[in-house]
């Protein structure tokens, strides 16, 4: 402690040491912050002698107190410590004064360094510059490259997008188009497309495509109403379909099979009875069992394929199903359309006669097809690199050169597509001169399936009107100049079409017929509107409430001025029926017995139509229509179209093949037979052929007849079919399963029936018909007679011209109803010839003529023997009289007081027919020894017959022209 005192300068005692130990930490800290670097020298000398001190050891101190070895030990280092300074403390002043020296040093150092860094930082800038300079310039360089690439890629993305918006625009155009026509359009674009259609038979017109939809699309399996069979060579074109008849025997068994295995079915030929047994299949009526679909059919549950699929075919062409037919089913008129037809016959005509067009036609449709295919696929491919090009559109190398290839290759298509849609135009331009070839063929088969509606038998299918159209392609008359082939062609089709179905229907329909083939040629080439011919038919749509100033009929005044209402032409009328000038006009019209042969008032004889005319006639004197009506079609056709075409058995049998059946449809009276014999004599074929008459029990025999014709070339000839009711569907059935491959080529099959609505629709409408009844007129009667002689150079004696007439002449007595006879007989060609015989020998046999013996030979026997009524028979006895008798023999003896109708001379047959062509077609009832107040009751009933088969046939509303009148315009 002393030595402690000693350093801090103090007393050496002990209280002095207590004094500094009296605060512990105080103490302590005084000790650790002494101050040792100036320890002055004296008081380190005093120190050093309690060091020396031999008890003034650490570790002897240690013994007795640890704090005092602590304080030991620190005086000792603290004198050690300054000890060491004496010696350190020079070096440390050199050491400052070295460390002033290096701080000057480093201080200049730092300045120098700092300036080199400078320097360097310079440098550095600089060389970053330099390097930013050449980093720009490369880039720049980069850049100027780049841009000379992008203007080359600019250049070439606006010339190819300025050649796609073009193309975008148009279809951008279209678009719109089709989004305002979305909603008419949007159930043809849900369905199957059409083009496939079309090249499976489909006609390409509105309402085929319309029907295909329906049929494709409908819930309930498809009715198609089908009488020209468009939808059957359709439905046929579809791969494995199974093609049945309700007919055959198994056909169910077809069904199952195909409802297991998920096949398309056609039940074709269905008449207005479907078979029950298709009543689950129809509805539907399928359910689960095991987790599988199943339908019941008979007594059997079968596995049902959702892939099964039925339709139903019908020829009938104006079915009537009863309503539970219609729930089940979804019925579709299919019947071709004139525009749909129109087309078909173009392509027929075009192809025939200028192949090469067709040819053209067919390869460019499928060059533009490839074509429109290669440019819409370039068009998406360029949509889809632009919709996935980067935000610079720029660097999209591969949209760039698409796009340079895609102008070349839309200039090099679009070329191709302007040269083939030009040479498109030129060829339908050349087409469309062969369109009023395609026009009449159109109208003309409307016509003819218009005819059904007069009678059942009236049967006609498209494939017969299209294959005789065809022929006369061929087989008409040739010419270099077109105007003059179009006009041959015309002509052709139109008298031919006219033959071959008058060789099918009866007289009485002849004339209704060939009306409608001229109106509906007008109707198309718009020289007769849909309001004339309404007026025709049905009379006025209003009945004017006005006074009758004139002093004709008031209801012949009011359909006069009616007449006004439905043309310009007739404005004025209700002026010129009070003129002084134009009344003595009218009322010479009015009195005379033939308006026809009397003129207008000029303001109307210049300007109005051969129809208008004849609506004039028909309201002044209508019980002499039918005479109207024959000079009409006369002027607007020809005389051909007034007069029934001769028989001609050869010619039908012509046209027929070893599948197609000929048929006679009978009339009471008729008896084709002998024909038949006659021609199968002339034809060899006598011995081959074999008669036989169906009734009960016969259906069999026939059938096996029918086999062994087949086998053998033979011609099998099936009488009164309309006795058979109930082996019609098998006549039908031995038809459809027939092959013309299989079967001999001189087999035919030759029908008699009369008109039936058994007689199958099929059957009809692929045979031959034929009707064999004495035609319309004391003219076309004695034509018909001389024409069946067959012998051109053979002469024509007075007898045989006398009885031809007297035949005729009772023949058509029959017209005038019972002031001709009191019983309507049904004599035959066969009683003439039969009368013609015996004259011929009693002429060559006796030196004399036996005129009482031919008299009561023919009148009362051959003739007489169907006469029942008491008059009748001396009626004919007296007829007979008056044609044999002595003045016969004379030269242009007169057979009637007309002076018209004589015995002409001695001749050849075409000297007796030149005469007959000079007899008028409307017969005087004074021929037949009629009073002509007897014409006036048979005239207004064929004038009633012929309206009311118009207004049965034709629409309720008459179209003009091409337009035809849509049920919404009806309705509205």
């Amino acid at each position: 402690i002393s030595a402690v005192c000693v350093l801090f300068d103090t007393k050496e005692n002990w209280d002095e040491g207590k004094k500094l130990m009296n605060e512990p930490k105080k103490f302590l800290d005084s000790l650790v912050s002494y101050k040792k670097d100036n320890i002055p020298e004296k008081i380190l000398k005093k120190v050093k002698k309690y060091i020396k001190m031999e008890n003034f050891k650490p570790e002897i101190i240690a013994k007795k107190s640890k704090a005092g070895e602590s304080i030991c030990k620190w005086v000792i280092a603290i004198v050690n410590y300054s000890d060491v300074m004496k010696i350190i403390k020079p070096k440390q002043e050199s050491l400052k004064e070295a460390m002033v020296e290096l701080d000057k040093a480093k201080s200049e150092l730092a300045e120098k360094e700092a300036s080199l860094e400078k320097i360097r930082n310079e440098i550095a800038r600089l060389q970053a510059s330099y390097n930013a300079s050449l980093g720009m310039l490369e880039d720049l360089t980069k850049q100027k490259e780049l841009i000379e690439i992008q203007l080359i890629r600019a250049e070439k993305l606006l010339n190819g997008l300025e050649s796609e918006s073009k193309r975008w625009e148009k279809s951008v155009g279209e678009l719109n188009i089709d989004l305002h026509d979305l909603v008419g359009n949007i159930m043809v674009a849900a369905a199957c497309c059409q083009y496939e259609w079309n090249l499976k038979g489909l006609p390409a017109d509105k309402l085929s495509i319309e029907n295909g939809i329906y049929t494709t699309n409908a819930k309930r399996w498809p009715l198609l109403i089908d009488p020209q069979s468009q939808a059957n060579r359709w439905i046929k074109k579809n791969e494995g379909i199974k093609v049945v008849k309700q007919s055959q025997a198994k056909y169910l068994q077809t069904l199952e099979n195909a409802i297991r295995l998920g096949a398309h079915v056609l039940i074709e030929n269905a008449g207005e009875v479907l078979d029950p047994a298709l009543e689950p299949i129809l509805l539907k009526q399928t359910f689960k069992r095991g987790g599988q679909l199943v339908l019941k059919l008979g007594d059997t549950d079968i596995p049902y394929s959702q892939e099964f699929n039925l339709f139903i075919t019908t020829k009938l062409p104006n079915p009537h199903y009863l309503p539970e037919v219609c729930i089940k089913v979804t019925v579709i008129n299919f019947t071709v359309t004139p525009e749909g037809l129109e087309d078909q016959l173009l392509v027929a005509v075009v192809r025939y006669e200028r192949p090469d067009l067709e040819e053209q036609k067919d390869q460019l449709i499928t060059k533009s097809a490839e074509l429109k295919r290669q440019l819409k696929e370039t068009e998406d491919k360029i949509l889809k690199l632009v919709s996935e090009a980067d935000e610079d559109i720029l660097n999209d190398e591969e949209l760039i050169n698409t796009l340079e290839q895609s102008k070349e290759t839309s200039i090099m298509i679009n070329e191709r597509m302007r040269e083939a849609e030009q040479m498109t135009k030129e060829i339908n331009a050349s087409r469309e001169l062969y369109r009023t070839v395609a026009i009449r063929g159109s109208v003309l088969y409307f016509v003819i399936a218009n005819v059904a509606m007069m009678d059942f038998m009236y049967q006609y299918s498209l494939a017969f009107f299209t294959t005789l159209f065809n022929r006369r392609l061929k087989m008409s008359a040739k010419s270099d100049v077109l105007e003059e082939r179009l006009e041959i062609l015309i002509k052709d089709i139109t008298i031919q079409f006219y033959s071959n179905i008058c060789r099918g229907i009866f007289e009485k329909d002849k004339l209704t017929y060939s009306f409608m083939n001229a109106t509906s040629i007008l109707i198309r080439e718009n020289r007769i509107t849909a309001e004339e011919m309404n007026f025709f038919t049905r009379g006025p749509a209003t009945i004017p409430q006005v006074e009758n100033p004139t002093q004709f009929n008031t209801d012949v005044y009011i359909n006069l001025i009616s007449l006004e209402e439905i043309h310009a032409n007739f404005k004025g009328m209700k002026e010129s029926l009070v003129d002084a000038a134009d009344t003595v006009y009218w009322k010479d019209l009015m009195a005379s017995e033939d308006p026809s042969r009397l003129s207008l008032p000029s303001k109307y004889e210049d300007t109005l139509t051969e129809f208008q005319k004849l609506l004039i006639r028909k309201i002044i004197k209508d019980e002499n229509l039918m005479l109207y009506i024959k000079e009409f079609i006369k002027n607007e056709l020809s005389e051909e179209y007034i007069e029934s075409p001769p028989f001609n058995l050869a010619n039908a049998f012509i046209d027929s093949t070893n599948t197609s059946p000929l048929i006679f449809i009978l009339s009471p009276g008729a008896d084709p037979i002998p024909n038949l014999q006659n021609l199968a004599k002339t034809m060899n074929m006598e011995d081959k052929l074999k008669i036989l008459s169906l009734g009960q029990g016969q259906g069999a025999i026939a059938q096996k007849y029918i086999e062994a014709g087949k086998a053998n070339g033979e011609w099998i000839c099936l009488q009164n079919c309309h006795l058979s009711s109930s082996w019609m569907p098998e006549l039908e059935r031995i038809q459809e399963m027939q092959s013309e491959e299989t079967t001999n080529p001189d087999y035919r099959l030759w029908l008699t029936s009369m008109p039936t609505s058994v007689f199958p629709v099929p059957v009809l409408q692929s045979g031959i018909k034929m009707t064999n009844e004495p035609p319309k007129g004391l003219k076309a009667n004695l034509k018909r007679t001389f024409s069946e002689i067959n012998l051109l150079n053979m002469k024509i004696e007075q007898s045989k011209e006398s009885t031809a007439y007297f035949h005729a002449v009772i023949l058509e007595r029959r017209k005038f109803g019972a002031i001709g006879w009191n019983i309507p007989y049904e004599w035959m060609n066969s009683d003439f010839f039969m009368s013609q015989a015996q004259v011929k020998m009693f002429l060559d046999q006796q030196p004399d003529v036996p005129y009482t013996a031919l008299n009561y030979l023919v009148a009362e026997i051959n003739y007489g023997g169907r006469v029942t009524d008491d008059k009748d028979v001396e009626l004919i006895k007296s007829l007979l009289k008056r044609y044999f008798c002595p003045d016969i023999l004379r030269d242009e003896y007169k057979l009637s007081l007309l002076d018209l109708y004589y015995a002409p001379k001695e001749g050849t047959l075409q000297q007796t027919m030149d005469y007959i062509n000079t007899l008028p077609l409307e017969d005087d009832p004074e021929i037949f020894g009629l009073h002509p107040n007897a014409n006036i009751t048979f005239k207004k009933k064929t004038v009633g017959e012929f309206i009311e088969m118009l207004i049965m046939i034709q629409p309720r509303t008459v179209s003009s022209g091409a337009h035809v009148i849509t049920p919404e315009e009806i309705v509205s």
